[in-house]
């Protein structure tokens, strides 16, 4: 590993602070070193808010001029919500950048440009693989206009989600919940459809416990608007907004009194079919969800597999076995007539909560995350 690649690492693990609390922006780490000493360290912390190059600068002060600047994005060369960084790395009077990945997002580009024409040295592609994977569901808002799909279902060791029955709580244990909320934390929106929602009276908020997590939003697929306006989610604290997406000839009646709870709408007539789930999702990333963690049942997690509109799975596997014909899996939909046409997991990585294993596995080819000119 050369010094490059360690110094990197720390940006990279600065920039992993700002969690959802940066989003729609990227997660950004940046670090100062002089004489071979870090003297200066910043993250982005909130949306808004001053961006990582800019903390590290201010904490190395005068120590910049004539140091090395570390980053693990490209620096922004527009005016947004703050000044460009490009423009605060030269002020500083740094000498070199050493970036990771450059920036996908048009509106920003010009970083490199901008510093190159200031004199200053501009080194990339360190650690950029990392860099962009960090900032995953960022890329692919920008490049696709569509939100970072994570399916997420909890089964037996045998692939049911319920016993012969219909008791389903609970097939996992304790750690494993805890470890679902933790990640509903990392996204920012979870999606249900109606009959998950009344079926199991979710609140769908994150209570992962001493994790200072930014609440998601909820999304309800409900194209006829059956949510009560009394359901739990609209009096659960600590939670998200709470989005429904349904049907522009809803009732207008029952629309106004979900709005007066607080809920906010998506229309589509095509609600729904699987067909209305990509309008839906760009409208999601409109408002700025760039995550969304969907938690099901069988019939919504099938729709977006159908749909092949997912990126990424998380498969809780409680250390149990159901058995039974009539017991459910836990992935509706159409499915596929041939093998050949699966759509195929890969970077798999197993990990345990307590008693139970956590399968995590992307979808796809994730085109979208390469390298462009």
């Amino acid at each position: 590993m050369t010094d490059y690649e360690a110094l990197m690492d720390e940006a990279l693990t600065l920039a992993a602070r700002g969690g959802t609390w940066v989003s729609p922006n990227p997660m950004v780490g940046a670090i100062v070193v002089k004489d071979g000493r870090v003297v200066g360290r910043g993250y982005h912390k909130e949306y808004g808010g001053r961006h990582a190059e800019v903390f590290a600068l201010q904490e190395a002060g005068e120590l910049s001029r004539g140091a090395t600047l570390y980053c693990t994005l490209e620096p922004c060369n527009h005016f947004g919500k703050t000044p460009p960084c490009s423009q605060a790395v030269i002020a500083a009077g740094i000498k070199t950048v050493v970036l990771g990945a450059l920036d996908p997002n048009p509106n920003a580009k010009g970083g490199i440009a901008a510093l190159k024409a200031a004199g200053i040295e501009v080194i990339t592609g360190i650690r950029e693989r990392e860099c962009r994977e960090l900032n995953r569901a960022f890329f692919k808002r920008i490049r696709t206009g569509l939100p970072f799909i994570t399916l997420k279902w909890a089964m037996s060791a045998d692939g049911r989600i319920a016993t012969a029955g219909g008791e389903s709580k609970w097939i996992t244990g304790e750690a494993a919940r805890e470890h679902a909320h933790w990640l509903r934390g990392q996204h920012d929106a979870i999606l249900v459809g109606i009959g998950t929602l009344l079926a199991d009276g979710a609140r769908l908020n994150c209570r992962a416990v001493g994790v200072p997590l930014r609440q998601p939003a909820r999304v309800i697929l409900d194209s006829s608007l059956r949510t009560p306006p009394d359901a739990p989610l609209f009096s659960a604290r600590d939670a998200g907004p709470v989005i429904i997406a349904c049907r522009a000839s809803a009732s207008a009646e029952r629309m106004s009194a979900l709005a007066q709870r607080g809920a906010t709408f998506i229309a589509d007539e095509n609600l729904p079919s699987p067909s209305a789930l990509p309008g839906v999702l760009k409208e999601l990333a409109h408002r700025g969800i760039q995550s969304v963690l969907v938690e099901g049942g069988s019939r919504v997690l099938g729709s977006f597999i159908d749909a092949r509109l997912c990126d990424a799975v998380e498969i809780f596997i409680g250390a149990r076995l159901l058995g039974g014909a009539a017991a459910l899996g836990p992935v509706g939909g159409s499915g596929i007539g041939k093998l050949g046409d699966a759509l195929l997991l890969g970077d798999i990585r197993v990990t345990t909560a307590g008693t139970d294993a956590v399968l995590s596995g992307r979808c796809g080819s994730w085109d979208w995350l390469q390298t462009s000119s």
